[in-house]
């Protein structure tokens, strides 16, 4: 954000939040913007605008090793995950 703020010309201030205010916050005026990992989806698209993409992740189990559980190297749709 620094970075982008001294590129673009503004200031920020970043402002811990709990999840329910991320969508609302902007709504209601609280921020101007919001920087979280959340998933786009078509109804949250109807209340907020979305940049492109700047980062992306992946979800996965963790396990002991010691635990005896395994899990094909990728699940994927019908499979164990989904």
């Amino acid at each position: 954000m620094q970075a982008l703020s001294e590129r673009q010309g503004f200031a920020f201030e970043l402002i811990a939040q709990a999840w329910d205010g991320m969508i609302q916050g902007p709504i209601d005026g609280k921020y101007d913007a919001v920087v979280d990992a959340i998933s786009v989806t078509p109804a949250r698209q109807e209340l907020i605008g979305f940049s492109l993409n700047y980062t992306t992740g992946g979800s996965a189990f963790v396990t002991v090793n010691e635990t005896g559980l395994t899990l094909p190297e990728r699940p994927g749709p019908g499979g164990p995950c989904g």
